[in-house]
């Protein structure tokens, strides 16, 4: 069974299907021509940014190499480009996940037309069937930094200080054109009844002119009399009018003197406000650099912490089998124990058979003939009996070794809990990372 690779392609890719290829001889990766036609078996693409000889990637001792042919467009890894254009790359480790691209996009000024890259994300399979080891690059978006997304939100602030600001400014601005819309319409008003007024004097002067030949002193007297009434009172009424116009103004002009003046205020309470956050800008850029630090010692902590991990495992184990191996040499000196513990008790009854044999006999007054004494055959054919005083002093050795081998284990014990205890918390430190 050989290494295989699969080529998925992605969104921003010129179109094709995936493609999964085996490695037992480097595979040539290039554009398609008429000996050479794609297919899901190979790495030959029908795109025209390609060249014939794009690159090869292959399968040679436990990892996997991509390496750029002379092409025209380059090949990339993760956006990294191995060469330059016409340039044979170096060959380049690759990793499950990365994401290859062959060529660039091109575009016909002419015909207006773009030719899109091969950009494809690549799976990798050892030859006894399991990935790779994978990229942590792989479909990794860029990292989002702390000033990023610091200055991002003091813009949003800013603009949205802004348009209060504005939105306040145009109320006030309206409500004042309202205001003087409506002083103008009644100064307005005034001025046409006045002309009105003025107008309809002028056309009673002519009448009274032209019916003065017409009319007595008497009539003409009481027609002057009307029309000055008249006329006084449209004087009146003007003068009323112009008067609460003028007020009206007044007014106007007053709540445009508070307008500038709250606007004023407004503006130095913005000008502190922007002290203040330039201030605190400066205060959130330095604990984002100390934030930042202090994330750089945390990882380091974390590797050393997963280094000391692997060390520390690899303790257990041997101690885990030098625990096993104190087991069973304790178990072993048990076994002695037991058996030396018999053969004490075998001896001891043999001691204790002889004692009463020699005293019976002693008591019977038995004289053995010379030809039935006892022989220094005979006396080699009984049993071998072993002294208590040596097998107590077997046992006591026996029990101090076990003893040790106690304290030994205990000790093993202790430094197992001590490793468990310091794995737990660096499991508990990595949780607390993520």
């Amino acid at each position: 069974m050989s290494a295989r690779a699969i080529l998925t392609p992605r969104a921003n890719s010129h179109p094709f299907q995936e493609r999964a290829v085996t490695l037992e001889q480097p595979l040539k990766i290039g554009r398609s021509v008429a000996r050479s036609r794609p297919a899901s078996s190979n790495a030959i693409f029908d795109c025209k940014v390609l060249s014939r000889n794009h690159a090869l990637l292959w399968y040679e001792a436990g990892k996997f190499y991509l390496q750029d042919t002379k092409s025209s467009n380059g090949t990339f890894i993760n956006d990294v480009r191995l060469s330059k254009s016409s340039e044979e790359s170096p060959p380049t480790q690759i990793l499950s996940g990365d994401v290859v691209q062959f060529g660039v996009d091109v575009v016909e000024v002419t015909k207006k037309v773009t030719h899109g890259c091969i950009v494809a994300s690549l799976q990798l399979y050892t030859p006894d069937g399991k990935e790779a080891k994978s990229s942590q690059m792989a479909d990794k978006a860029p990292p989002t930094t702390l000033h990023d997304i610091y200055s991002l939100h003091q813009h949003i602030r800013d603009a949205a200080e802004r348009e209060e600001k504005l939105q306040t400014k145009l109320t006030e601005l309206e409500k004042i054109l309202s205001n003087t819309a409506d002083g103008v319409t009644s100064g307005w008003n005034v001025l046409i009844e006045e002309d009105r007024l003025l107008t309809r004097i002028d056309i009673l002067e002519r009448q009274l002119q032209a019916s003065h030949k017409s009319m007595n002193e008497d009539k003409l007297r009481a027609e002057v009399i009307q029309l000055t009434g008249d006329k006084e009172k449209y004087q009146e009424a003007a003068k009323e009018a112009l008067r609460k116009s003028l007020i009206d103004k007044i007014e106007v002009i007053k709540k445009c003197q508070d307008l500038e003046r709250l606007l004023n205020a407004k503006n130095e309470d913005h000008k502190m406000m922007l002290e203040r956050s330039g201030l605190i800008a400066v205060e959130l850029k330095e604990l984002a650099v100390r934030y930042e630090h202090s994330a750089k010692k945390f990882e380091n902590l974390s590797e050393e912490m997963g280094e000391s991990s692997l060390k520390h495992k690899d303790e257990v184990d041997s101690l885990n089998q030098k625990l096993k191996e104190e087991q069973e040499l304790v178990q072993q000196k048990e076994n002695v124990i037991q058996s030396l513990t018999l053969k004490a008790e075998d001896s001891t009854l043999l001691s204790q058979m002889k004692v009463a044999i020699l005293n019976h006999n002693e008591d019977l007054n038995i004289s053995s003939p010379s030809g039935l004494k006892p022989s220094s055959d005979s006396s080699e054919s009984e049993p071998h009996l072993i002294s208590s005083d040596k097998i107590n002093e077997e046992l006591s050795q026996l029990r101090v070794q076990v003893r040790l081998g106690e304290k030994e284990k205990k000790g093993i014990i202790e430094r197992l809990t001590y490793l468990l205890s310091k794995k737990s918390l660096n499991f508990k430190l990595q949780k607390l990372r993520v």
